[in-house]
């Protein structure tokens, strides 16, 4: 039976059948959103699946125990790993045969399944040898982790000597506005304005000093310059605690943002990573030099890309023996040649860099003929490096470019009116019309170094693409866990009708701002509330049945 089941185990059907069931199991997650009450056929049919998906996962995991034995199975981390996913899969299974799906534990256990992408991890190679890099970075990252919590440490502890409870302010929620000291000086004046208006409240900002974990995320945000001037501006106001603030009445705090900017911002996170570059390096040379992003297969890639860089240049086109062509071959071989078309890709540039949306008609009809020269001249050159290279023209990669924008531009000039009126969309003219972007790249043949970097670029692929995935992967598990956690909170500050966790579309979009560093805090801001009025657990939203 062992011996069966390690046959099993070890066929490539069996693997790739398992790769397409973790697939598919973790696409049917993305549909989880806050509509699928609202999709009862999808939702019947996502509960069937997960039942079907979990079934299969477990006769794996029973054919591997049985194939490798507990031993070996529990010895690999990456077989842990499946353990723990497969165990989230079926305890939830269980709960909802059992009738206990409804319970707040079983439901903070289904966010689990989450991770079960991760199952991916062992199945690609190419995540595989990026997770096993950064894992050998892990004790370097460690050392210099603890480096920066001790020393954000004893800032935020100063933060929550100098700040805690002084951030609380009483506003016009209406207008936004702060009332000045002169209307209301502290907390009871506030609330006794309270009693006469409904728009007046009395707040605390949500990043705040109140206590050290607060202080550490206010701390983040200041490190990553991201909302990071709203805290200072509070800090600079704050007064006494349940005191109004008071603008720059405490001035000499913004000393405590200066320094920590200077010491916590641009000295620790650089060293956090320059030991990461460092550690990946010395991994790096203990493999020999050889990536670490590369899997056996890429390496050949990379190896063979390194040798074409390399190689000598290519046998020289033979002079033909006519003597008309001869003429025309030396003409165009020469340097003041290329010097020329050169020139001429440059002024096409700067005439397309002149088009403006509003040009007059006298303008554009200037534009329309310097245009047709260029036409010309590309199209002359063109023919003139047929005829005198003969076959040879072809045997070219950036020879045979150069004839598809020629005969693109002269198919977008010849027959422009009658395509644009008759025949297509007015869209599909324009695209045929970006051809004349083409010849700006033509730039690149004659610029080395351009030519160098994207040779360098090229060779860079592989790692480039082992690296997206893994961040995809971790995007879409952020996501799933958004879209479980995050779906129904207030549409307020970062968060809106586009960037909101209700779909699996949306989170990514929200993901994806948060790792471009772009507005990450504002997302942060409704997700934080905690009670009425900011969030009510009471209410229906409008997009589900579910409270």
């Amino acid at each position: 039976i062992r011996t069966t089941c390690l046959t099993i185990v070890e066929h490539n059907y069996f693997e790739t059948f398992i790769i397409f069931m973790i697939l598919l199991s973790s696409g049917a997650l993305a549909f989880e959103d806050i509509y699928i009450e609202q999709r009862r056929v999808i939702k019947i049919l996502l509960e069937y699946a997960d039942q079907v998906f979990t079934y299969i996962f477990i006769v794996e995991m029973l054919i591997k125990w049985v194939a490798y034995g507990y031993k070996v199975y529990f010895t690999n981390a990456w077989c842990w790993l499946d353990f723990l996913i497969v165990d989230v899969s079926v305890i939830s299974l269980t709960a909802n045969l059992l009738g206990y799906s409804e319970l707040g534990p079983i439901k903070s256990l289904r966010t689990l399944r989450a991770l079960r992408p991760l199952r991916a991890l062992s199945r690609f190679e190419g995540m595989r040898v990026v997770v096993n890099a950064l894992v050998g970075a892990i004790p370097s990252i460690f050392n210099v982790l603890l480096v920066c919590l001790i020393f954000w440490l004893i800032f935020s502890i100063m933060g929550v000597n100098l700040f805690a409870g002084k951030f609380s302010h009483c506003v016009n929620v209406t207008s936004e506005e702060l009332f000045s000291v002169d209307i209301v000086n502290n907390m009871t004046e506030c609330l006794e304005l309270m009693e006469q208006h409904d728009d007046v409240r009395w707040v605390n900002l949500k990043i705040n000093y109140d206590n050290v974990g607060m202080g550490y995320l206010s701390l983040l945000q200041v490190a990553t310059f991201k909302g990071w001037m709203d805290i200072m501006y509070a800090a600079v106001d704050s007064r006494e605690m349940e005191d109004q603030p008071e603008y720059e009445v405490n001035l000499y705090m913004y000393l405590y943002f200066v320094i920590f900017i200077i010491f916590g911002s641009f000295f620790t996170l650089n060293l956090f990573i320059g030991v990461i570059i460092d550690n990946f390096n010395q991994q790096k040379s203990k493999f020999g030099g050889q990536d670490l992003f590369l899997t056996e297969e890429q390496k050949k890639y990379y190896n063979a890309m390194k040798k074409l860089g390399s190689k000598k240049p290519q046998k020289p086109i033979p002079r033909p023996l006519n003597p008309v062509q001869g003429l025309v071959f030396d003409f165009v071989t020469k340097q003041f040649f290329d010097i020329f078309i050169m020139v001429m890709i440059c002024l096409n540039m700067i005439t397309m860099m002149v088009e403006t949306d509003d040009q007059s008609e006298e303008k554009e009809a200037i534009l329309f003929y310097i245009n047709l020269i260029f036409i010309v001249v590309f199209t002359a050159e063109c023919v003139l490096k047929m005829f005198a290279l003969r076959q040879y023209f072809f045997s070219v990669g950036w020879n045979i470019f150069d004839f598809v924008v020629v005969i693109l531009s002269i198919v977008g000039l010849l027959l422009a009116d009658l395509i644009e009126k008759y025949f297509v969309s007015p869209t599909l003219f324009r695209v045929i019309r970006l051809a004349r972007i083409g010849r700006v790249l033509r730039l690149i043949r004659g610029a080395k170094g351009i030519r160098t970097l994207l040779f360098a670029l090229m060779m860079s692929l592989p790692a480039l693409f082992n690296i997206g995935l893994l961040l995809f992967l971790i995007m879409f598990i952020f996501s799933i866990f958004g879209m479980s956690n995050f779906g129904y909170v207030k549409k307020e500050a970062g968060i809106d009708d586009i960037f909101n966790f209700e779909t699996f579309g949306n989170s990514i979009i929200c993901l994806f701002q948060i790792t471009t560093s772009a507005g990450w805090d504002a997302l942060l801001l409704p997700i934080m509330n905690s009670g009425p009025p900011d969030c009510d657990p009471d209410i229906e939203n409008p997009g589900s049945s579910v409270r």
